[in-house]
């Protein structure tokens, strides 16, 4: 089973620009990762302007692992977690993925 990271992010009320060029940049610092994901993805709610989900899913644990040691995308992980109000991670496995 593939592991996939679900985090759920209230972000300060004057940090939404600041968050968004952040997962930017933490994008770029994942693309340069010689393991690459299976995919990532930035949800915002629909009612809620300052509430964002993101997934990602890795081909396995210890890819997952070693992106988050990595220093530059630990840095770009700890910049967003300090510009939100309440951070929630959670971990899943990836079962199925449909077309």
């Amino acid at each position: 089973m593939r592991p996939c990271t679900v985090i759920t992010w209230r972000v300060n009320l004057d940090s939404l620009e600041g968050f968004l060029k952040v997962a930017d940049a933490l994008v770029v610092a994942i693309s340069q990762l010689p393991a690459q994901p299976g995919g990532l993805i930035l949800l915002q709610a629909a009612d809620d302007p300052l509430l964002f989900q993101t997934l990602g899913w890795w081909n396995t644990q210890d890819d997952l692992v070693s992106m988050r040691s990595t220093d530059h995308v630990r840095e770009k992980l700890d910049a967003l977690v300090e510009l939100c109000d309440e951070v929630v991670p959670t971990a899943y496995g990836v079962l199925r993925v449909f077309p």
